[in-house]
């Protein structure tokens, strides 16, 4: 699983919840592609997750 960070407000259909922009989350590569391909194919979009290096995911926590 790896982390990424949410840019753009959507809704994971499989996951059965809503996820706000800024939120740092957890997903399988797979998955995350999928959401990719689904929002650009459904809705014209890129770009609605961006992968996170876990050195920054901790920084963040830190703060």
């Amino acid at each position: 699983m790896a982390k990424y960070k949410v840019l753009r407000d959507f809704t994971g259909i499989k996951e059965g919840k809503g996820f706000n922009a800024g939120e740092v989350i957890e997903l399988a590569a797979k998955r995350a592609d999928e959401i990719q391909e689904n929002i650009k194919a459904n809705f014209g979009v890129e770009g609605i997750l961006e992968a996170v290096k876990e050195k920054e995911v901790k920084g963040e926590a830190k703060k």
